[in-house]
C-alpha cells in the first residue's frame, strides 16, 4: 500500500463485495424457499465470507515498494508515525522558540530590578512610579513587573527608569 488512500479504496472495494455476497445469499435462500428446496448452505457462505476477509487484510497490510525502487517499509501505519513524528519535532521547536524568547525577555528584563520605574496605570491613565522587585511570565511568556508596592505591571508600560 503506498499511502492510505490506496488502502481506503481497497477497503471500499471489499466492503461492496462483502455486500454483493450478502445480497446473494439473500436471494438464493429466498430462491430456494419459493422452490420449497433447502437453502444456501450456511457454513459455505461463512467460509467464503472468511476467505474474502483475509484477501481484504493481505491487501491492506501487503506494503508496496514505490516505482522508483526504493525500499519498502514493513509497518503499513509508518506513513502515520511519520506524520506524527515530524509533528512531534514541530512542537518541540516552538516550544524551544518560545523558551528563548522567554529568557531573552528575563535578560533584557532583569535589568529594571531594584530601579524605579515609571509607568501609566491601565484604568485612569495617571502616571505613577515603583521599585521593581521581581520579574513574572504570564502563559504566553510576557514578562511583568512585580513592584515592591504589591501591583504588576507589563513591562511595555514602563515609560521610564531611574
Amino acid at each position: 500500500m503506498t499511502d492510505p488512500i490506496d488502502g481506503l479504496s481497497n477497503l471500499t472495494q471489499i466492503s461492496a463485495n462483502i455486500e454483493v455476497l450478502k445480497q446473494a445469499q439473500l436471494n438464493s435462500t429466498a430462491a430456494a424457499k419459493q422452490s420449497g428446496g433447502t437453502a444456501t448452505d450456511v457454513d459455505s457462505y461463512l467460509i467464503q465470507t472468511e476467505q474474502n476477509f483475509s484477501k481484504m487484510l493481505d491487501v491492506l497490510t501487503t506494503v508496496k515498494s514505490d516505482d522508483t525502487g526504493g525500499s519498502s517499509n514493513s509497518d503499513p501505519l509508518a506513513y502515520f508515525s511519520s506524520e506524527q513524528s515530524s509533528t512531534l519535532s514541530d512542537l518541540t521547536a516552538q516550544q524551544n522558540a518560545l523558551q528563548l524568547q522567554k529568557l531573552a525577555a528575563a535578560e533584557q528584563s532583569s535589568a529594571l530590578l531594584g530601579r524605579t520605574v515609571t509607568y501609566y496605570t491601565t484604568d485612569s491613565l495617571e502616571q505613577q512610579s515603583g521599585v521593581v522587585s521581581k520579574i513574572t511570565f504570564n502563559d504566553g511568556g510576557a514578562p511583568f513587573l512585580l513592584l515592591e508596592d504589591g501591583k504588576t505591571i507589563q513591562v511595555g508600560a514602563v515609560n521610564s527608569v531611574k
